[in-house]
């Protein structure tokens, strides 16, 4: 999906609805954590879907 604002889109993975990994780009670096909760995993994996849900098809060119 695109992203219109001048910050970035957080990663995340959703594993088996009892964990998450998520990252982020902290200057030149990737950072990231794990969070080991059911509760947390269905916040981000809510997250995420709202996030789908409003994404728009991302144009693709013709390959050379």
């Amino acid at each position: 999906m695109t992203w219109p604002i001048k910050a970035d889109l957080m990663s995340m993975a959703i594993m088996d609805m009892s964990a998450v990994f998520l990252a982020f780009t902290v200057g030149d670096r990737v950072q990231g954590m794990r969070i080991e909760d059911s509760e947390a995993a269905a916040y981000v994996k809510s997250y995420f879907d709202r996030h789908w849900e409003n994404a728009r098809d991302v144009p693709r060119l013709p390959l050379p």
